[in-house]
């Protein structure tokens, strides 16, 4: 008595096409929360000159802050802290990325 199943060719290249969509989900997921810790920390951060608010910028590897941004995040010996950037992430944390992930993930499948 024989076995034979057959396929399997068509089970991996579905496989690899969903591992594809998820890893672009993932990709576009990070984009839009990068975008919305950017534009939410702008918009949060004490403005004197312009400096730290004109610095937020969105790089491949995730937001970047420069101008007085430690000093207004956690203060100083004689400067209360002005936190802006942990309440943009925590605000990105609560943001509603399904229609992404429905878009990337499930579209075209």
């Amino acid at each position: 008595m024989s076995l034979s199943i057959t396929g399997q060719a068509v089970v991996l290249a579905n496989l690899a096409r969903v591992i594809a969509r998820a890893a672009a989900t993932g990709k576009a997921i990070e984009g839009e929360l990068k975008d919305v810790i950017a534009e939410t920390a702008g918009g949060m951060v004490a403005v004197d000159t312009g400096e730290t608010r004109d610095s937020i910028t969105v790089t491949d590897t995730g937001v970047e802050v420069g101008g007085a941004a430690q000093f207004l995040e956690f203060g100083t010996y004689k400067m209360a802290a002005q936190p802006f950037f942990r309440p943009a992430m925590d605000e990105a944390a609560d943001h509603d990325v399904s229609g992404i992930a429905q878009a990337t993930l499930l579209g075209g499948l």
